[in-house]
């Protein structure tokens, strides 16, 4: 689902001011729809001081599930159902991705069945890597039939942390930074050109990659993300140092130094 209110301060404020306008009028799939981005929204913009985040998040998605209840759209519902499984834990997220599954089965829609694998994949990956990777990949082929580019990018991403070998990793990372290039996705893509570095050891795997940080650094500026700009000039001075120039190992990490820690 497209977001539709900006990840800011503004953002959020328009969003709850379309809610309650959805509310008044009694627009309950507008407001469903509004509920569902605000689940999202809350755990990326400022909120109001005394607001939790992440149980905001799930109380917005929870509402949304609701109403798409009321609504009956399937659809909707599976949206909603792993949405709020994001912020939840695992116990609690397991029958709500059952029935998500269930859904999707029974309805015949492909796309929403690979979210809430991918969904699953995500749940379980710090109980059991193995289970995690093997619902990522049913996940991958879902989304590559239905030619979702998000979900593409967004499993492979996963991948890059579920993988069996750090070489099956950094090849997912890799693919995930081209597809979000691709799609527009350019924060996702310096955050994915940057897990292929941390999987990174040798020289000759951290030389290979000075490409691939140049791209993830033209990302980080690209979206004005001063943070992620001094991270990418972090990774280089690493990589500049595997090629022995400790000069410009210095000189990036100088850089960095003056970047990092602080806000986009």
């Amino acid at each position: 689902m497209k977001q539709l209110y900006s990840r800011t301060t503004e953002g959020l404020r328009e969003a709850r001011a379309a809610l309650a306008s959805a509310r008044e009028t009694g627009d309950d799939a507008t407001a469903a729809k509004i509920l569902l981005d605000l689940s999202n929204l809350v755990k990326w913009a400022p909120v109001e001081e005394g607001e939790e985040p992440f149980a905001l998040s799930h109380l917005y998605a929870l509402k949304a599930l609701a109403l798409y209840r009321k609504l009956d759209d399937k659809h909707g519902q599976i949206s909603a159902l792993i949405r709020a499984t994001a912020c939840a834990s695992q116990a609690t997220a397991g029958p709500m991705l059952d029935e998500a599954e269930a859904m999707a089965r029974e309805i015949g829609d492909n796309l929403q069945l690979a979210r809430a694998l991918a969904a699953r994949g995500r749940k379980v990956v710090f109980a059991d890597k193995k289970a995690a990777r093997s619902l990522s990949l049913q996940a991958l082929e879902l989304f590559k039939e239905g030619g979702d580019l998000d979900g593409i990018a967004d499993t492979l991403f996963s991948l890059a942390i579920q993988g069996k070998s750090k070489k099956e990793k950094i090849a997912s990372a890799l693919e995930s930074a081209r597809i979000y290039r691709e799609i527009g996705r350019r924060s996702w893509a310096a955050k994915a050109s940057m897990l292929a570095m941390y999987q990174a050891t040798t020289p000759k795997e951290l030389l290979a990659l000075q490409p691939e940080m140049m791209r993830a650094l033209e990302d980080a500026r690209a979206v004005g993300s001063i943070s992620m700009e001094g991270q990418c000039y972090s990774f280089l001075a690493k990589i500049a140092r595997a090629r022995g120039d400790e000069e410009e190992a210095a000189k990036l990490e100088q850089q960095a130094s003056e970047l990092e820690n602080v806000d986009a």
